[in-house]
């Protein structure tokens, strides 16, 4: 049982630092208000208003405090909930997560929305000429036709005519040789 202060406002919380229980008082009596539920890292009501008496057992992250002040088996969707199971059924998807969504779909639709992100973002390749040339060939491998900004080694823009010999592989042709970086995106 915590151990509360002794002559508290009306209204006054106390949260007890071991459970992660926040209770307030109502001038007479101590009642709980909501405890931190550690799968969602936030406050999640659980129990509103409830008279508490001694707590007994020991909390985990799969229990919720009961009103008789025992701790019970936290279930949703009539299954007790197991963070050791294995996530079985997954497949990655894009798409908007809606309210109807089953937690799998949802996670299924995130996973997806994220990598799409996350590779469109990250497709780019910098071809680096070391010897100068009036002819850069470069394979690039990004399995699109990129858009190609040429920097020459005194950091000015350079124009040369690009031709596409195929999604992976490019060739610019320049009028006269230089050094220096390709970036293709």
């Amino acid at each position: 049982m915590p151990t509360f202060p002794s002559y508290p406002d009306v209204n006054a919380t106390y949260t007890d630092s071991l459970t992660g229980v926040t209770y307030k008082y109502d001038g007479s009596t101590w009642l709980v208000q909501y405890t931190v539920d550690p799968v969602l890292v936030t406050p999640t009501p659980i129990l509103t208003d409830v008279p508490v008496g001694p707590v007994t057992g020991t909390p985990s992250h799969t229990t919720v405090l009961l009103g008789d002040g025992t701790w019970g088996t936290y279930t949703t969707g009539g299954g007790t909930l197991d963070l050791s199971s294995t996530l079985t059924g997954f497949s990655s998807m894009t798409g908007t997560v809606t309210a109807s969504d089953s937690i799998l779909t949802a996670l299924e639709k995130l996973n997806g929305n994220v990598n799409q992100v996350v590779f469109s973002a990250s497709i780019s390749y910098t071809h680096t000429q070391v010897s100068a040339q009036n002819t850069w060939a470069i394979t690039h491998n990004l399995n699109k036709y990129p858009s190609v900004t040429v920097i020459d080694s005194f950091m000015n823009t350079v124009i040369g005519e690009i031709v596409y010999n195929n999604s992976n592989t490019l060739t610019i042709t320049f009028t006269a040789s230089f050094s220096g970086t390709a970036y293709l995106t």
